[in-house]
């Protein structure tokens, strides 16, 4: 319900909650406001105005009630008949929740972001407190969502004096991982980049970019080299207690082709550094 207003928000300006509790035939949108703040449980009788307001098929309705009916039910065998009932159901045999919710969590820069403010100094981790430091670049909808699914992955945890804090030291995907989650990442950290070369003064931000002319069986070396000096940079400047949480991008991506490069092979990762001559074009 989150991800589907946080879409419609970004897809339409005049899409508003209340537009929406009317399309389902809801009186006020009082009662769809506190399921969307959690403040309320879903039950078995708010599928049907979910399901209508969600464009569900009579298929998916009928997966919905029985989703919602599990989650209720108060004894096993009432869950048990309520899972086989799931199963004959399923719009897919072989598809998981988490793995959706994976996929999602390594799709935005609002995850990592929020995983590192809970390292913040004096720092209250509530969706009021995050929305005003992040300064409306994400709404308090794309924030309740991607801190509920933090949850739901064990990537957030709460301590027993009832604060938030990150479960991992540190959540990474294995180098050149070719998955679409990653891809929808990187172009939405460089389009955050992108918006912020220009609202952000000189003072706040680094910005560096130039074109260099390589032999393409050093890109291995190149590629290797940036990973060290992330973790170069991770232990210098990284703070459990820090005041402010800053987006770093490294990108290094080939520009021209031909086919000596296609042709190349790669002849394994020298981290040594070759002091050559070599023409460059510098933009700072």
């Amino acid at each position: 319900m989150l991800d589907y207003v946080s879409h419609k928000q970004k897809e339409s300006r005049d899409f508003s909650v209340r537009k929406w509790a009317r399309e389902m035939g809801l009186s006020s949108n009082a009662l769809l406001v506190m399921l969307l703040q959690g403040k309320r449980p879903l039950r078995v009788k708010h599928a049907t105005f979910l399901s209508k307001g969600l464009h569900f098929t009579a298929q998916e309705s009928l997966y919905f009630q029985a989703m919602l009916q599990y989650d209720s039910a108060l004894d096993p065998e009432e869950k048990k008949l309520c899972s086989l009932w799931l199963s004959e159901l399923s719009p897919g045999k072989n598809f998981k929740i988490k793995e959706m919710d994976s996929y999602i969590a390594i799709s935005h820069w609002i995850y990592t972001t929020l995983l590192a403010m809970t390292e913040l100094r004096e720092f209250t981790f509530t969706e009021e407190k995050i929305f005003k430091r992040l300064n409306k670049k994400a709404t308090r909808t794309d924030i309740r969502a991607a801190v509920e699914r933090l949850f739901s992955l064990g990537l957030l945890t709460r301590t027993p004096d009832g604060k938030i804090k990150s479960t991992f030291e540190r959540v990474t995907t294995k180098p050149d991982l070719k998955d679409a989650g990653v891809i929808e990442y990187h172009e939405a950290s460089s389009q955050l980049a992108k918006e912020m070369v220009s609202k952000l003064p000189p003072e706040k931000k680094e910005y560096q970019a130039f074109s260099l002319c390589i032999d393409s069986k050093k890109i291995p070396q190149a590629k290797e080299m940036l990973r060290k000096f992330r973790a170069q940079l991770v232990k210098a400047i990284g703070s459990e207690q820090g005041d402010e949480v800053v987006q770093i991008n490294l990108q290094l991506f080939q520009l021209t082709e031909s086919q000596a490069s296609d042709k190349a092979k790669d002849e394994g990762v020298d981290t040594e550094t070759n002091q050559k001559s070599f023409k460059r074009s510098n933009l700072c």
